[in-house]
């Protein structure tokens, strides 16, 4: 089932111009969602419209959103992840990064059955984008999103400065291969 929301309304309306993730499709909350992004960080498109993955919530159920301006989204339930083989639960979905081959990388926050987290990267071929070609431990967990940078792949946090230190860090992948 689609549900649709669009339009700019004022957060102190309740009413169907309102935009965000309709209380059907969330049951009340939602984690969190990420709109695949290129290496500069700008939206991309998917089978030629915009897609946002919704992360934990949604009572329970994998939910996925289309829009073609980023403004008017229609949401429906869509199973995109399967955290099977990591024994794992989907907490939340970090960023997904579209890569320049076609692919794209989904980074999450996962939990196995025993409650321990784990960050994962699940990759995906952007003409499938909901099935995983592959799902491995490890992850950067960077819910600004991933950039590129003088052909390395950067990314911005701070959850792991210190205690009582307000640090930002820059972390960087070894050289892209640019051919």
């Amino acid at each position: 089932m689609r549900h649709q929301r669009g339009g700019v309304g004022r957060p102190d309306r309740l009413d169907e111009d309102r935009t965000g993730v309709p209380h059907t499709v969330s049951r009340l909350w939602c984690k969190g969602a990420v709109i695949p992004r290129d290496a500069n960080g700008d939206p991309v498109r998917v089978g030629g419209e915009f897609l946002m993955y919704l992360s934990e919530g949604c009572n329970g159920v994998l939910h996925i959103g289309r829009s073609m301006d980023l403004v008017h989204w229609e949401f429906e339930a869509q199973q995109y992840l399967d955290l099977g083989p990591l024994d794992g639960h989907l907490h939340e979905v970090a960023c997904a990064a579209a890569l320049d081959d076609g692919r794209m990388v989904l980074d999450i926050f996962c939990r196995t059955g025993a409650g321990e987290p784990f960050a994962a990267q699940a990759l995906y071929h952007r003409d499938n984008p909901f099935t995983q070609i592959s799902l491995n431990k490890g992850g950067s967990l960077s819910w600004g999103g991933l950039l590129q940078d003088r052909a390395t792949w950067l990314l911005a946090q701070g959850w792991d400065a210190p205690a009582g230190v307000r640090e930002l860090y820059f972390p960087r992948s070894a050289q892209v291969d640019p051919g």
